[in-house]
């Protein structure tokens, strides 16, 4: 599977999916440090709109068992959020003397 993922990568068109996935695979390590940070942001909304109490964001997972399609709303949302909190900071950084002393 992942040769055939390496040889996919060789062959695709070069369409905006591909592009976007390239600059999300680029951006990893700012989807893995916030995404836990976005699945609490989704929950506490998911929470609010099924009228669940908000003291269940404490629990692992939030989900019910009759939420089953929700987990494309958290890899959609995360995936998103996450690559543009990442490039906010990275905008950030570029402007600050600061942070990039501190930040490498």
């Amino acid at each position: 599977a992942a040769i055939a993922l390496i040889q996919l990568c060789y062959v695709a068109p070069d369409t905006r999916l591909f592009r976007g996935l390239a600059k999300v695979g680029i951006r990893t390590i700012d989807v893995l440090i916030f995404h836990f940070l976005i699945f609490k942001i989704v929950s506490a909304v998911y929470c609010l709109i099924a009228g669940e109490p908000l003291s269940r964001l404490s629990e692992f997972p939030v989900l019910g068992n009759n939420s089953w399609w929700l987990w494309i709303v958290y890899t959609a949302v995360a995936v998103v959020l996450s690559y543009l909190m990442g490039q906010v900071l990275i905008k950030v950084k570029s402007k600050s003397k600061l942070l990039t002393q501190i930040i490498p």
